[in-house]
């Protein structure tokens, strides 16, 4: 076998590896997830509290799903809280307290925490 042969032949079996994968929406909105044993319903690890049945493995939640785990489903309020003061501690240091937050708001931009909703910082 030549190696333009053994050439073509890896090319055929990398194209065979590199298939069409599912994007992050499509796995988010699945109603599989995979874990230890293959995949799982989505509903039966919600039921089991996240939690494999098989392998006990935890899986990850997010702050809504553990709020209605800990509380149930939807019965509990999430308060709005105020945005704090930029420096209530006067805090002095090689760079200003009050700069170091600027640019670390500038740099996040939006905090998308309480209900969802955007919140923008100036």
């Amino acid at each position: 076998m030549n190696w333009i042969k053994k050439t073509l032949r890896f090319g055929e079996k990398i194209k065979r590896i590199i298939k069409k994968r599912a994007s992050k929406e499509e796995i988010a909105n699945s109603d599989w997830t995979s874990c230890c044993k293959g995949p799982i319903l989505k509903k039966d690890l919600e039921d089991n509290l996240w939690v494999c049945p098989s392998c006990n493995k935890h899986h990850r939640i997010s702050p809504r799903q553990r709020f209605n785990v800990i509380f149930g489903k939807d019965n509990y309020e999430i308060l709005k809280t105020p945005i704090p003061q930029d420096d209530p501690l006067n805090w002095t240091d090689s760079k200003s307290y009050k700069d170091r937050l600027k640019s670390a708001r500038k740099k996040k931009r939006y905090e998308l925490w309480n209900d969802g909703n955007q919140h923008q910082y100036s």
